[in-house]
């Protein structure tokens, strides 16, 4: 037995300027990154003030994947020492966030053929990365830009990679309507789990566009075109937990609480908190995207026409049997 928290209410505590936009937060919670629109520029601000502090930017390389150098998606290392970005120009860029100076660049055609990047991840050693690309999946030695496995087993785009908390493990989710279990060093896949349309809102298939692991590596969040959300039990089944209803398009983030037990989704037109030991959803936020749960797991902060909000989430203290079920 073991008392768990799971939110119940969420409250709207402050409202940023419309000029910023939240995708990622960092590890200590003090700071936000968004990529700019229409050039290959990260700008980073701080949540606590709301003011920019620091911009990475390179040149745009119009020899590279057709001059379509902007980035698709930005994350910090999870020591907060780098900034990594990459994007349909078939870059990945990481940066010193202290002085700004781009430290790795790998490039399509250079050191592997990526096509567009979609997702990248950093070991908390600094010395592995993940790619997520149009041509599979990638793991790299850092600061040599050496590669080490091309994981072929997707048949489509991997849009989103991760890994898992022993970091000998990376989650990929895929165009090709899987999400994969795979070993680093080696690229064995160890689990596959297939999202279907179940209801047949997609005529063109259902993209794993987003997956996110908990912190003890036995749940699996996964999203996609279809609206659903998935939670899969990465140790025993190959059949989702639940299957969870509520978006009205396609979703594009999840993100779990270090539990396990609650998480966010984020479609293009509305953010869901759920409930993850029951399936029910405990709100929506509409005309709310791209939700990131900050690392206190008492707020969140999403996007909104209006500028970036910060929410406050309130619990309730539950003492339950903890079995997970699938």
């Amino acid at each position: 037995m073991k008392t768990i928290q799971i939110p119940h209410e969420i409250e709207m505590v402050r409202q940023y300027d419309p000029c910023l936009r939240a995708s990622c937060v960092s590890s200590d919670g003090r700071w936000c990154l968004f990529q700019d629109e229409d050039l290959p520029k990260v700008t980073m601000w701080s949540i606590e003030e709301g003011k920019v502090s620091r911009s990475f930017q390179i040149e745009n390389d119009r020899s590279i994947m057709g001059g379509t150098e902007k980035f698709r998606s930005v994350s910090f290392s999870r020591d907060g020492h780098f900034v990594i970005a990459g994007g349909y120009g078939g870059r990945v860029c990481i940066w010193n966030l202290d002085t700004g100076e781009l430290v790795e660049s790998i490039i399509d055609g250079v050191h592997a053929y990526l096509g567009y990047v979609m997702s990248a991840a950093i070991d908390g050693n600094n010395k592995i990365m993940l790619v997520g690309a149009m041509y599979g999946a990638f793991v790299f030695k850092l600061f040599r830009a050496e590669l080490i496995v091309h994981f072929k087993k997707h048949s489509g785009q991997v849009n989103s990679i991760a890994f898992t908390p022993d970091e000998k493990h990376a989650v990929s989710a895929s165009a090709d309507e899987t999400v994969r279990i795979w070993e680093v060093l080696s690229g064995h896949q160890s689990k596959v789990f297939h999202q279907a349309d179940l209801d047949r809102n997609d005529p063109y298939g259902n993209f794993a566009n987003t997956v996110t692991v908990s912190r003890d590596g036995k749940r699996v969040l996964s999203g996609g075109s279809s609206k659903l959300l998935w939670l899969w039990n990465s140790r025993r089944t190959d059949e989702p937990v639940f299957v969870l209803r509520g978006h009205e398009s396609d979703i594009w983030i999840a993100q779990l609480s270090s539990d396990g037990y609650w998480g966010v989704s984020g479609s293009r037109s509305e953010t869901i908190c759920w409930n993850l030991r029951d399936g029910s959803q405990i709100v929506k936020l509409e005309n709310s995207t791209n939700p990131v749960i900050l690392p206190d797991e008492e707020h969140l902060i999403a996007n909104t026409p209006a500028g970036p909000c910060l929410w406050k989430l309130y619990f309730k203290a539950k003492t339950q049997n903890l079995m997970f079920k699938p």
